[in-house]
Order: structure tokens, then sequence, then C-alpha cells
């Protein structure tokens, strides 16, 4: 299929947002190359987006399946798969190693990528802000670089949607709550749905149905956490980010914590916790914070782990939560001296949990704390579908 006027209109229906101005942009400036340099991306990048939309398309019926077969490739795109050498009369057939090419491939991933990052500018300090208040923003399983069919589970997604739906409710969730001295971005685990490029679970060995290439993924997802911080940034005066490791990602987590922390190593206003363990407590006026994932433990253990784990903590406080993500539903249940509870997540079913029958709410939460008073406000996100 020809990439004309007419048939990039086409496509602009079954676009997401960001798939959307690149499609604008490829039309108005005629060339992908052009249309990739203004939107900030790699040209390699553009292409892989549009054949994303174009597969998109297809599935929907739009486009016959015989148009989505690629043209031959321009002799500039042709790459040797092998060589054949001719030695003391005899022909030496070599085959380029796999490995090879998947290093190749992620490293032509890994320039384009860097070459769209634009370093994030550093945000002025609001003015007045409460001292009395903490905001927390729990992320419940975002599970990045997921991949969803609608016509097998109900409803497609993948990483352009994952981020639109964060992003989008991280931000009218920061416009309800007040403007507090401090806000934690409490990320509860499995913010990534893979923690390599072998696509399975490293406890389970579990097969995963993932969106694109493992460092692509894990690119987005450290971009997407940087503008949540810089949001939250004009509106308060420090943030805190936490993140949890999961089942899904126990190493990407600590991959992504260490990143945030170079990145904002010179900025003050930014606090990000070193994951040196899988649970994380935090102490606010007379409020005890402490999450983990909750893939290790169950919930109903919470106050005795809190209580032996940070005995002083424990004393000085009154108002004592245990936040943790993994079940991917609510949960709330108030017990020997704290209130432990789960959060939904925006990511759709996979396959394996659409055939299984999980049902849940997709929604985010930001929470409110005085520091005397305990938990005084609650604001809730609910995902619109369909």
């Amino acid at each position: 299929m020809a990439n004309t006027k007419e048939s990039l209109e086409g496509l602009l229906p079954y676009c997401t947002p960001r798939q959307e101005e690149l499609l604008r942009a490829w039309i108005k400036n005629g060339s992908g190359s052009a249309a990739a340099k203004e939107i900030g991306v790699g040209e390699r990048r553009a292409r892989t987006m549009l054949a994303l939309v174009k597969k998109r398309a297809a599935e929907k019926g739009f486009i016959p399946s015989m148009e989505l077969v690629r043209p031959a490739p321009e002799e500039s795109n042709l790459r040797m798969s092998g060589a054949s050498i001719y030695r003391n009369g005899i022909w030496h057939k070599y085959k380029m190693d796999e490995r090879a090419e998947d290093t190749n491939s992620l490293l032509d991933e890994y320039e384009d990528r860097i070459k769209s990052f634009k370093p994030f500018p550093r945000v002025k300090a609001p003015k007045k802000t409460n001292k009395d208040l903490l905001a927390v923003l729990p992320l419940g399983d975002p599970h990045i670089g997921m991949y969803s069919w609608h016509k097998e589970t109900g409803e497609d997604f993948d990483c352009d949607i994952a981020e639109k739906n964060l992003t989008e409710a991280f931000m009218l969730l920061m416009d309800k709550i007040p403007a507090t001295e401090t806000l934690m971005i409490l990320n509860l685990g499995d913010f990534f749905h893979s923690d390599s490029p072998s696509n399975r679970t490293e406890r389970g060995g579990n097969h995963l149905d993932v969106d694109g290439r493992w460092f692509r993924v894990l690119m987005i997802g450290l971009e997407l956490m940087n503008q949540c911080v810089d949001l939250a940034l004009k509106k308060h005066k420090k943030v805190i980010v936490r993140n949890n490791a999961g089942n899904h990602d126990p190493q990407t987590a600590k991959v992504l914590s260490a990143a945030m922390m170079q990145t904002y190593r010179n900025n003050p206003r930014v606090e990000v916790y070193q994951p040196e363990n899988d649970i994380m407590f935090y102490e606010f006026g007379r409020n005890m914070i402490c999450s983990s994932h909750g893939h290790f433990f169950k919930s109903q253990k919470a106050p005795s782990i809190m209580a032996t784990y940070e005995p002083e903590m424990w004393g000085r406080t009154q108002h004592r939560f245990f936040f943790y993500g993994h079940i991917h539903h609510k949960n709330v249940k108030e017990d020997g001296g704290v209130v432990t509870e789960s959060f939904n997540t925006l990511a759709a079913r996979d396959a394996w949990h659409h055939a299984s029958g999980y049902l849940s709410q997709r929604q985010s939460e930001a929470l409110v704390f005085h520091k005397d008073d305990g938990l005084i406000e609650r604001h809730i996100h609910t995902l619109r579908r369909g």
C-alpha cells in the first residue's frame, strides 16, 4: 500500500494521538523522514508506528490483507544475512548469527530513541504549598509494553495506548488534588510488562504478550515517568518517586529507578528512592505508609511485618497504611491497626487474563494525607472506554 495522501488520511481513524500526529505530519510534508523530524522521532521509529496503524486498520477490515505485503526493500535498506566464500576449490557458506542481528536492531532502536530524547527543562518551584498535606498517587500495575488484540480480548492495548491512558489519568488527578508541599509517585510494581527480551516472567517463566522491543518499552516508560515528575514539580515543591519491583519487572524496576536517579541527580526537589528492598516505608507526621507489589506475601501479614520491620516508626504513628498492587482489583481491609488496600490497573486484559475471566475496574487514584489526621481526601479517575 503506497503512502499517498489519500491512503494516509484513510488511516487516521485507527490512530492513537501520537500516531495521528505522525500521519498528519507525513501528509503535510509528503515524506516519512520529514514527518519523523517534525515530531521528534527517528525515521525507523516513524515507519514502525505507521506499520502498527496499518496492521490495526487491517485487523478491523479497512485494508485488504494482500495490501499489507511489504514491497521489495530499497537497496539501502538491505542487510546481509550471510556470506559465501570460495576457498581451495570449495564454497564455504556462513550464516549471520541471529544474536548479532538482534544487537544491530537494538543499536538502531537505541540511536533513534536517543535522537528523539529532549532534556527536561528545570521547572520553577511553586510559591505556595501546604506543608501539612502529603499527596500520594499510587500507580497500580501499568504494564507498559503489554499487547492485547480486541478480537481476542475485547479491547486493544499497546505502548501508545498505555502511555495515553496513564498521562491522561495523571494530569486529571493532578488538577483535583491540592498544592501539597510534597507529592509521592508510588509505583506499586509491574510498571513494565516484561523484564527482558525473553518476554517471560522471571519466576514462573510464563509467556507474555508484548508490544515492541524490550529497550523501546524501557525508554517509553522512563520518558513517561519523567514527564509525570516534571508535571508534578509545577504544583508541588518536592516530588518523591518510589518504584516497587513487581513479578513482571523485578530487575527493570531497579533500572527505572537508577535511570531516574541520574536524570534528577542535580535537582534537590526530586527524591528517587533507591530500591534496596521489596518493601518500602515512608513516615509523614503521624502517618506510616508501607508499600510492596504484593506477590511475596499476603496482605494479612502487613501489620506484623510493619510493626516488626519498623518498630520505632510504628510507635510514633497512629494512621498506618499498606498499599499494594498485583491483583488488579480493589480490596480494602482494616485489621491489626493497619488499613491494607490494593489498587486497580489502567491496563486492559491480555489474552491469558481474558481467557481466565478476570474482571475489574480500570481506574487510577490520588490520596491526600494530613500530617495529624491521616487520609482526608480521595480522588478517582475511571477510564472511559468504548
